[in-house]
């Protein structure tokens, strides 16, 4: 110990050895036995990697520091970031972690997310602009760090695109497996069929549905316990189609296959039926317009109005 340092010291020795042992070793939760290091070199083995990679080179300066400054989460640093070669290994062994389940071990699940990862190039792209998404929008969210490790509406997300993925390869058996071990481990409810844009952030995320036919375009923002469900039955296009940089309040529902224009503001709590045009503001149940958009509201995140852009006549305020 006095050519070591102290029992601190000795800690953070002992803690960087094993975190970079860790990726080497995948524990079956049946059998706890150590599986064959050779069986993750498949995470390592994508197609090129993402020229100029900001989000990936930022992300690790971002857990050096932090594993400098906090020895109990060195080695969990490295094994979810500093120990892999890109942001793709990085997502595929974590999210392996959260969804991992005595029906489909962690190896299992990483190397479906690597496969996903490396044979749809723009799923690689949509990543990067949803990491993005949520730093600049969220105030309470300061690194891209932050957003890969403890984010669970972006796990949601990542969980869906690999589902979006299989769904549209014609392997809905795995597809629909993949939704349900999501929707239990998030409480986010995204039906592999549905076609969502990048770009999204999804806040907080908790009891968020969102059905088969939906389709989201780019740079939305949707907050808690929104709901974007149908009306009528199977084989029909049944749910909502929103539009660029929309803006859905919590508990927000909008039902029915309806458009909702670029750039609106749906009010938190309200129930939409309707379709609504760009750049509009609606609120209440039923919804109802009660001013006008300018800009990207998504990227604002300004769910309040000026009250002289405010129409409330006839709902009772």
């Amino acid at each position: 110990s006095e050519a070591l340092g102290t029992p601190r010291v000795l800690s953070m020795h002992l803690a960087r050895v094993l975190a970079l042992l860790s990726p080497c070793l995948a524990f079956s939760p049946q059998s706890r036995r150590v599986a064959p290091a050779r069986r993750l070199a498949a995470t390592h083995s994508l197609g090129p990697l993402v020229k100029g990679d900001e989000v990936w080179n930022v992300m690790r300066a971002e857990a050096e520091r932090s594993a400098a400054t906090e020895p109990l989460l060195v080695s969990f640093l490295h094994s979810t970031i500093l120990n892999h070669n890109s942001l793709e290994s990085a997502i595929a062994f974590h999210m392996a972690n959260k969804l991992q389940s005595p029906s489909m071990i962690s190896t299992q699940v990483q190397a479906l997310f690597m496969e996903a990862l490396d044979k749809a190039p723009l799923f690689r792209e949509s990543v990067r602009r949803d990491i993005r998404a949520v730093v600049e929008r969220d105030p309470a969210t300061q690194t891209y760090m932050d957003v890969l490790l403890y984010f669970k509406g972006f796990h949601a997300l990542l969980a869906h695109r690999v589902s979006h993925w299989l769904w549209n390869s014609g392997r809905q058996v795995l597809a629909s497996f993949l939704h349900s071990q999501a929707n239990q481990k998030f409480q986010i409810d995204i039906h592999p069929g549905a076609r969502l844009g990048d770009g999204l952030f999804i806040d907080h995320g908790t009891g968020i549905v969102i059905g088969e036919t939906v389709v989201v375009g780019q740079n939305v923002s949707i907050l808690h316990h929104v709901t974007l469900g149908g009306s009528g039955r199977r084989n029909v296009d049944r749910h909502p189609k929103v539009g660029n940089n929309v803006l859905i309040g919590a508990g927000a529902s909008i039902l029915g296959p309806i458009e909702i224009g670029d750039s609106v503001i749906v009010g938190a709590g309200s129930m939409v039926q309707n379709n609504i045009p760009p750049y509009t503001v609606v609120a209440g149940v039923p919804a109802r317009t009660i001013g006008r958009t300018a800009g990207k509201p998504s990227s604002e995140m300004k769910q309040e109005l000026v009250e002289k852009q405010m129409n409330l006549g006839g709902m009772g305020i």
